[in-house]
This record gives structure tokens, sequence and C-alpha cells, in this order.
């Protein structure tokens, strides 16, 4: 009877420590995901307040290309004065811009992709806690047959 009550009194300890544990497992591990949550959000405001990139100077050769000639060798008639503004403003305007620079796509890649390994570490953490709740109740039955064991011998 002794031995039966100490079993008993041996298997509440084990379940209780094993209910502190978990309850420590599960307070680390909303720590760490309200840690990543606040990360996230830190970076999603960053994000909303980063300051639009501003155009790039023209490239020195476009520049040349569509400055005012330097001479002139004749005075233009009025007819090719009125051609050359036109096309002159247009290829300002069209040539000063440099084409856009995709880094702003590389960094919503790179929020994306650190979304995918998060939510990619959550399964695996999960599939890790089921295997390791799969080993402690498979640990528990080993100590109960090895408790049990004991007493048949006598």
């Amino acid at each position: 009877m002794e031995q039966k009550a100490k079993n008993e009194q041996l298997i509440r300890l084990a379940e209780e420590r094993k209910k502190e544990v978990e309850r420590k497992k599960k307070e680390a591990e909303e720590k760490e995901n309200s840690a990543l949550r606040k990360q996230y959000e830190k970076e999603r405001q960053a994000r909303l307040e980063e300051v639009p990139r501003e155009p790039s100077p023209p490239i020195p050769t476009l520049r040349k290309r569509y400055q005012a000639p330097q001479y002139t060798p004749r005075p233009p008639s009025m007819d090719s004065r009125r051609s050359t503004a036109v096309s002159l403003s247009e290829h300002s305007l069209s040539g000063l811009q440099s084409p856009p620079v995709p880094a702003r796509w590389n960094q919503l890649r790179a929020a994306e992709d650190q979304r995918g390994v998060i939510s990619e570490l959550s399964v695996l953490r999960r599939q890790l806690r089921s295997e390791q709740k799969r080993l402690e109740v498979q640990l528990l039955q080993s100590e109960w047959e090895e408790l049990g064991s004991p007493m048949s011998d006598r």
C-alpha cells in the first residue's frame, strides 16, 4: 500500500512538473511571438514612413545631348526655331528622369520572404512541440512500467 501511494505521488509530481514546464514553454512562446509581432510592426511603420526616392541626376551624356548648342553658325529661321524648341522640351522632359530602380520591389520581396520564414518557423515549432509531447508520454509510460516491474518481482 505504501508503495502504491508513493507511486501515485511520484506520478502526480511528474504531472505537475510537466504542467509547469508546459506553462513556462507557453509563456516563452507568447513572449517570442509578441516580440516578433512588435518587430514586424516596427518594420511596417518604417516602410510606411520611408521617404520616396528622389529621381537620379541626369546621365552626363544625356545632359550634354540636350543642352543648348554652344555654337551658332547662322541664325535659324522662325520655322526651325519653333520645331527645335518643341523637340528640345520634349526630349528634356523624358530624358532627364532616370528609369525607376526596383529597390522598393526588393524591399517588399524581402519583407514577404521574412513573413514566409516566420510562418515556416512557427510550423516547425508546432511540429517540435507535438513530437516533444509524444516523447514525454512515451517517457512517462516507460517510467510507469519501470515502477510497476519491481512490484511484480516481489
